[in-house]
């Protein structure tokens, strides 16, 4: 029920403001599935082969497989179950998009970034690092 609440949220956000364009949808679902550790639909963004940093776990992989990369989010995601998720700063141009955040977690806050590449007609996830705050 939470999921389905949050989905509709965003896309009512999305809506409401004039970005209801395919690519708001994703950056949407991109925030949400963070906000709620679903490693499947984040997953689901990226693109065939993803760097993923999350220093907590000692993990730095430069180029593994979106599947891959899927199950160590999982396993990141149960370990440190989110809180909340805060985006505090977005860019982009016509070829890449990039955001910071701030996932929280009840044992420690993580700083993430994550890189989107234009991929013929979308963007895709090229990068996340999860870096713990000190």
């Amino acid at each position: 029920m939470k999921i389905l609440l949050s989905f509709i949220l965003t896309l009512i956000f999305w809506t409401s403001w004039g970005g209801a364009d395919p690519q708001s949808f994703a950056v949407g679902k991109l925030l949400t599935s963070l906000k709620q550790g679903q490693a499947s639909e984040l997953a689901s963004m990226f693109d065939e082969n993803v760097d993923l940093l999350i220093d907590a776990e000692q993990i730095d992989f430069s180029e593994i497989s979106q599947t891959h990369a899927e199950i160590i989010l999982k396993s990141f995601f149960k370990r440190w179950p989110p809180q909340d998720f805060q985006l505090v700063h977005q860019g982009a141009n016509s070829l890449s998009q990039y955001y910071r955040g701030l996932y929280k977690t009840n044992r420690g806050n993580y700083a993430v970034y994550i890189l989107l590449k234009r991929n013929q007609d979308k963007f895709l996830v090229e990068s996340i690092q999860f870096r713990k705050e000190k």
